[in-house]
């Protein structure tokens, strides 16, 4: 049953897809999830370290802020219940430097609401800094949204399947924000989470996109959030992110491509002599510019083959405006000027 906010809760809106074309066909269980945190887990907790998750750490975290009335709330919650034991973990057991940031860090496109980054270690004068220039790259990406806005159920996939005909249920458009997260930026993992629910999901090439349980906020030790989620952290920091996303990039760049199964109507050239065959070209995202409603980057346009000189002429220097349609805002900002 839906939980109804009172008077002085905000609620969260879902919004729509960023990328329509290419949203998963149909959400698979992630059915050995629990098996490999627990592979991870399970020697630490038997052996070396046996409080690695204890209950009052947990309890410690959340007092007085039991009862969330926004997401800026549940994202406090998470941040104290979830991430910095998760971080903890890390340093201390893997000895894996990292944080979490909000979608402001420079390297994300879109804006989810948090991103985790592996730190690089730093020297010794900077130890203890909140330096964020060590080996800043997005790696996860989570969602989070309120618990009456949002009402997620046991069995995710199941409700996704079962309305995925419908591109206005809530948790068909939650899972398409955060599937559109982790493609534009090229990750393998992602999490949604109401604070109260959480699901871990997996982007695999062969498999599809696949999900975990529901990860309640009462559970403990091996089976608990934090566990789920450091092992994520961890996995990621150590085997690397997903660089076969849809958008064909290769590792280290950023490069996108147009779907070739919409209507190319551009004529337009930077050059009265040269027409531009659109269809083959491609944008390569260089170093960002700035970051809002919509991220701005220093941008190439380039022929596909541009390795071959003869197409080296439709090569240029342009500025890129990317929108994350997920916000209703960016939305309609993007219409606006769009329509200018």
């Amino acid at each position: 049953m839906t939980k109804k906010p009172l008077a002085s809760e905000t609620t969260t809106s879902i919004t729509i897809p960023p990328n329509p074309r290419r949203l998963p066909t149909n959400l698979d269980r992630w059915t050995d999830f629990e098996k490999r945190v627990k592979l991870l887990f399970r020697p630490l907790l038997d052996r070396k370290y046996p409080g690695l998750l204890p209950k009052d750490e947990f309890e410690d975290a959340i007092h007085g802020l039991d009862k969330p009335s926004s997401e800026t709330e549940v994202e406090e919650l998470a941040r104290n219940a979830f991430e910095d034991p998760a971080l903890r973990i890390l340093r201390r057991v893997f000895g894996i430097y990292s944080r979490f940031y909000n979608h402001q860090t420079a390297t994300n496109l879109g804006n989810p609401d948090r991103v985790f980054v592996r730190l690089d270690p730093p020297p010794p004068s900077t130890q203890g800094t909140d330096d964020p220039k060590f080996g800043r790259k997005t790696r996860l990406v989570i969602e989070f949204k309120t618990p009456w806005a949002l009402d997620l159920p046991d069995d995710l996939a199941k409700e996704y399947n079962d309305n995925k005909a419908d591109p206005d249920h809530k948790v068909v458009k939650a899972v398409h924000q955060l599937y559109g997260y982790m493609t534009w930026n090229d990750v393998q993992m992602g999490v949604l989470s109401t604070y109260t629910s959480t699901f871990f999901f997996e982007k695999d090439e062969a498999l599809g996109l696949r999900v975990s349980r529901r990860y309640k906020n009462s559970d403990m030790g091996e089976e608990s959030v934090v566990a789920a989620l450091a092992y994520l952290c961890h996995y990621v920091s150590t085997k690397g992110s997903d660089y076969s996303s849809t958008m064909d990039r290769s590792r280290g760049t950023r490069v996108v491509t147009f779907d070739p199964q919409l209507p190319f109507l551009y004529e337009g050239s930077w050059d009265k002599r040269l027409k531009v065959p659109w269809k083959d070209m491609e944008i390569r995202l260089g170093s960002r510019l700035s970051q809002n409603y919509a991220t701005v980057d220093v941008a190439e346009l380039r022929h596909k083959k541009c390795q071959d000189s003869r197409y080296r002429r439709y090569q240029k220097l342009a500025v890129c405006k990317i929108y994350d349609l997920t916000s209703e805002e960016s939305a309609a900002q993007a219409k606006n000027e769009l329509d200018m």
